[in-house]
């Protein structure tokens, strides 16, 4: 059944955009307005719409966040301080604040309206992207005569559904023609404006069995599942490529992720046979509650970390273990930013089969190694 939005949430397209961009630090929604106010003055004559700022990362204890702050224009104008660049279109989900970006305790502070939008999408069990999030300034303090009180904030949190349904068509299509995507695809229209969290997990499971009754060869379907994935915030990317950029060898890479605890996994290398391979253990998405847990089907719930089928690990249904090469792209992306090119990645050990967590292997080159 469609869920209906609570008042004040809602989903929209936002196009993208080209605009001037500035990268910054800041210890709070107040001090971002600020720095928009100042920056704003040289480059009025070319904003041409609300300016924006996107967090690269997500906040970290008392660690100032992370920011780029856009001002959107028509062209690409060259002015010093400022980086011409295009803010990609996204399905968003968006709601509102009227008033100060304090964050002081109440429902109709800042913090309260935040935590509105998250709680729906918690509990409505909704795919929302690691993509950055996004905050428009409708209203601020760089326009005449406006008060704190009638400041306009738009928070907009990624959707990611529309991304991996349109993936998940394209690759079925490229790898096996227009008529077998169209099967396994039948019914997906009605998904992404239902926000129906079951109908969405029955979905997935159903698609995911046409899908390998569709296409016999399970490299192929790792293909077209692994362009499903989540993307890489922007903030682990970019230490990613540092890291590749300081690379002495493989191996010292993969004792210094393992060490710093850094890529949400346990690592190790395997060079026993003639194609080594990188292996990766994912640890528990909830590791608390998972360490909690009393009973298999609960610590593979916990251990899970897609919203589409942790549901299923705790009632026993069957999901195919194609499914999770949608997770293997995230290893697909990884390294290929260490790597400079795009890895094979197989799927060693699955919660959907009844292991304790999910393994992948990373397929390396010997030269790799030296």
């Amino acid at each position: 059944m469609t869920q209906r939005l609570p008042e004040g949430i809602t989903h929209k397209k936002v196009p993208s955009q080209r605009a001037l961009v500035v990268r910054s630090e800041a210890e709070s929604q107040a001090e971002i307005l600020q720095e928009i106010a100042g920056l704003m003055r040289p480059i009025a004559d070319q904003v041409i719409g609300p300016p924006l700022c996107r967090l690269l990362e997500f906040p970290r204890g008392d660690r100032p966040l992370q920011v780029e702050i856009a001002f959107p224009t028509c062209g690409k104008p060259r002015i010093p301080g400022y980086e011409p660049k295009e803010i990609p279109g996204a399905d968003v989900l968006s709601i509102r604040h009227t008033g100060d970006v304090g964050t002081a305790g109440g429902s109709t502070s800042f913090a309260g309206t935040w935590k509105r939008l998250a709680e729906f999408i918690v509990q409505s069990k909704i795919l929302a992207g690691d993509d950055p999030i996004r905050y428009v300034y409708h209203s601020g303090p760089w326009l005449p005569g406006v008060s704190a009180a009638d400041f306009v904030t738009e928070i907009q949190v990624v959707y990611h559904l529309p991304v991996w349904l349109a993936k998940l068509e394209e690759g079925t299509r490229r790898a096996a023609g227009a008529a077998r995507a169209a099967h396994v695809m039948a019914g997906s229209e009605s998904l992404v404006g239902a926000f129906d969290s079951e109908k969405t997990a029955e979905w997935v499971r159903a698609a995911i069995t046409r899908l390998d009754n569709a296409i016999a060869c399970e490299r192929e379907r790792a293909r077209i599942l692994n362009e499903c994935a989540h993307h890489h915030i922007a903030t682990t990317r970019e230490k990613l490529e540092e890291m590749a950029r300081e690379l002495i060898s493989l191996r010292a890479l993969v004792e210094k992720i393992n060490e710093r605890d850094m890529l949400a996994g346990e690592y190790w290398i395997d060079d026993s046979e003639d194609e080594p391979r990188l292996f990766v253990r994912r640890r528990p998405a909830f590791n608390s509650l998972y360490d909690k847990a009393t009973t298999e089907p609960e610590k593979r719930f916990y251990a899970c970390y897609c919203p589409l089928v942790r549901d299923a690990l705790r009632e026993g249904k069957e999901v195919s273990r194609t499914f999770c090469h949608c997770s293997g792209g995230w290893y697909v992306q990884e390294w290929e930013i260490l790597l400079g090119r795009k890895p094979a990645v197989d799927l060693v050990e699955t919660l959907l089969e009844g292991a304790d967590s999910c393994v992948f292997a990373i397929h390396l080159r010997a030269e790799e190694l030296e």
